[in-house]
């Protein structure tokens, strides 16, 4: 404990020291413009000093107060600049223009461009773009070589969306500091604006060949690589970055992650697994190195589980703490559970599902997450537990009574319990909020076919349902049934054939297929669909149906 106390109080010593130093230093400048009659006494020193230390901290208020007196006794252009450069931070803008003119006054040489550029950098806090174009154009007919002024002028430009000029004064930049990577980098900035990759990633690469070590190049050039869908050249560059700084945690884990998009999981771990060795759990400080290590140990699950190492994968997910994706971990473990539950039904399954639901929803810093209750209810349908599942969607309803998800899964939820007079209820509470909720639509436009209720507005609900998705297979199934009830039969087997593009396994879609195919007597292809639905999902519907397509057919052949 003693030691600690030590090691803290030389590294306030340390930051006080430097602190000083700076103040000293500035003082030392004011000091030199002061006359022998306006020298400083201790008390103004320790203003200086303060006002310093204020400044650093952020409190350009407490600043200014403390350095103010100091400053205008000094009578000179250094004063005057501090004086106008400390009101710009504190957004006083006047009096900043008026303390950088008499700044200007009495400067001279290279101090004095100093003082226009922070007369330009106030006019554009206050947002006077003319004064402050003016003003650079003053100072590069004197100096055209001014990088600060060049910078400067092409960023307003390009603030301004006027690239080509922006473009012009940084291209000037480099004829004048052909080794300065700034010109380079502000002009990739600008290329990546108007879209023009080639040309950003080479003067990005011009910068990282100018400065090895400057990530932001390296990191400006992996993106656009990433974006262009060229992810190898984007390893590479961040490859070379990791032999400069190997312990980059953003090089790490954007190459983590970048082959885990490839779906080049083994090397995207090697990666994530170098991420965790740079932050051993001992040196771990603040939410941000959590959050990092979570991303790797989340990754590393989920790359596991695409490979169905799931016991490889539920290791890694469970090392996650809380923070970044602890919720998507969790709901990544039920996931594998209910997987397994698929191919080997038993309760040991339903049991770990079960706990890890009751965790999350009895977790209170998650009882305002939405999707702990969206998923946990979906999750237990998927296992027929839909009383559960009722319970968890009426406490996610408590803190979001209008959420449309939450209440079309409720009404789902009804509907497995065969409450229908519930089930309608909450589906026209959703469209009362949302009319053009194209899923609650279809519920109920389909509900309304099944049922026989009113066939005129089942087809008027599932039309507009499906010119909001236009793609969904879904949806074109249940017109396909509407047009079924309808005795509109060849109409209807196209709506099944679109649906079957994309839900070719899918029982249902095949039953009302083979349905449609009994009704145009067509028993052959009737008893083909009916036979594929059984063998995907055992019904006595189905089985009904296919019993009177092979009764059928049998009877036209003899």
């Amino acid at each position: 404990m003693n030691k600690k106390i030590t090691i803290m109080n030389h590294s306030h010593l340390f930051l006080t020291l430097i602190l000083l130093a700076n103040a000293l230093l500035i003082f030392s400048v004011l000091a030199a413009f002061a006359s022998p009659s306006n020298a400083y006494s201790s008390s103004d020193i320790q203003k200086v000093i303060k006002g310093f230390i204020y400044e650093n901290y952020g409190n350009y208020g407490k600043s200014l107060y403390n350095l103010k007196s100091a400053l205008k006794k000094s009578r000179s252009a250094a004063g005057y600049y501090e004086l106008s450069r400390l009101y710009l931070k504190n957004k006083n803008f006047t009096k900043a223009i008026y303390y950088i003119n008499k700044s200007i006054k009495t400067a001279s040489g290279k101090y004095k461009t100093n003082c226009y550029i922070l007369k330009t950098k106030i006019y554009l806090s206050g947002n006077k773009i003319k004064k402050s174009l003016d003003i650079l154009n003053f100072i590069l007919k004197k100096h055209p070589s001014d990088k600060q002024a060049l910078l400067l002028i092409a960023d307003i430009y390009k603030f301004e969306k006027h690239f080509t000029a922006a473009a012009a004064y940084l291209n000037l930049l480099k004829l004048y500091y052909p080794t300065d990577i700034d010109s380079y980098y502000e002009l990739s900035k600008i290329y990546i604006l108007e879209n023009k990759s080639a040309k950003a990633i080479k003067n990005l690469k011009e910068v990282i060949k100018l400065n090895p070590y400057f990530k932001e190049g390296y990191f400006q050039l992996t993106a656009i690589y990433t974006i262009t869908g060229k992810e190898r050249s984007a390893l590479n560059i961040l490859k070379k970055y990791l032999r400069y700084n190997p312990l980059s945690n953003f090089a790490l884990y954007q190459s983590g992650l970048i082959n885990y998009a490839v779906k080049n999981y083994g090397a995207g771990r090697k990666y994530f697994f170098r991420l965790l060795h740079s932050m051993p759990t001992s040196r771990l400080k603040t939410g941000k190195e959590i959050n990092i290590r979570n991303n790797a140990y989340f990754f590393i699950g989920a790359s596991y589980y695409f490979q169905n190492n799931f016991k490889k994968s539920i290791k890694y997910l469970k090392s996650i703490k809380y923070g970044h994706h602890y919720i998507n971990s969790r709901l990544q473990e039920i996931e594998i559970y209910l997987t397994l539950n698929k191919k080997n039904k038993n309760s040991t399954n339903n049991a770990k599902i079960n706990d890890i639901i009751n965790k999350l929803i009895h977790n209170k810093k998650l009882k305002k997450k939405l999707k702990v209750y969206y998923f946990s209810a979906i999750s237990l349908e998927e296992i027929k537990q839909y009383k559960k599942a009722e319970n968890i969607l009426h406490k996610g309803l408590k803190y979001f009574p209008e959420n449309t998800s939450l209440l079309y899964q409720l009404a789902s939820d009804y509907h497995f319990l065969h409450n229908n007079k519930k089930s309608i209820k909450i589906i026209d509470k959703v469209l009362a909020i949302d009319p053009t909720d194209a899923d609650a639509l279809n519920f109920k436009g389909y509900y309304l076919a099944v049922h026989k209720k009113n066939i005129t507005e089942a087809e008027k609900l599932v039309k507009k349902a499906l010119s909001i998705e236009p793609d969904s297979p879904y949806i074109s199934d249940s017109l396909g049934f509407v047009y079924l009830r309808l005795k509109k039969y060849n109409k209807a087997l196209l709506y099944f054939k679109r649906a079957l593009k994309k839900l070719k396994n899918s029982s249902t879609v095949l039953r009302h297929t083979g349905l449609d195919y009994l009704m145009l007597k067509n028993y052959d292809k009737a008893e083909k669909y009916l036979e594929l639905s059984e063998k995907t999902k055992k019904s006595p519907l189905t089985l009904k149906y296919l019993k009177e397509a092979v009764k059928f057919r049998n009877q036209t052949k003899k």
